[in-house]
């Protein structure tokens, strides 16, 4: 299977999940590696103003869950 169509599915199979609420993308996928970008915004920020840990832990988990599906 090609890249873009890795691509395509991994972001279609998001949708109506913590991954599109995150805004979570996945942008790049290889011989043993998948990338993915999530915006830093007032969203995902704790109260104090920085990136909520659980926020990088659902990307991280979201991520490495997809890239050994693939």
């Amino acid at each position: 299977m090609d890249k873009k169509r890795v691509l395509e599915i991994a972001n279609s199979i998001s949708k109506n999940t913590l991954m599109e609420t995150l805004e979570i993308y996945y942008t790049d996928v290889g011989d043993g590696f998948l990338k993915a970008r999530m915006p830093v915004s007032k969203k995902v920020h704790q109260p104090d103003g920085i990136l909520h840990g659980g926020a990088t832990a659902a990307l991280a988990e979201s991520v490495g869950s997809a890239a050994v599906y693939f």
